[in-house]
């Protein structure tokens, strides 16, 4: 679970940084944007993968959370 919640952490501030870049102005908000995207596109993929949403709900909070946020970030610091 670590392993996973690292990819999440690394991949959404980057994908905040590059978009924070390609974006002159509003990076925090295009940071929230590609963070809550990159989560929804791993919660389809999980639901086509597994053909049925079980979950906790503060493991789908957290996870939320750990995208917007970290994109966020690293849409403010790109």
């Amino acid at each position: 679970d670590g392993g996973i919640m690292i990819i999440y952490i690394l991949s959404c501030f980057m994908a905040g940084r590059i978009i924070g870049r390609k974006r002159k102005t509003k990076r925090f908000l295009w940071g929230i944007f590609i963070g809550v995207m990159y989560y929804f596109i791993l919660f389809l993929a999980a639901f086509l993968v597994n053909d049925s949403v079980e979950c906790v709900i503060s493991d789908v909070v957290t996870s939320l959370m750990i995208c917007s946020g970290s994109a966020t970030l690293g849409g403010m610091l790109s």
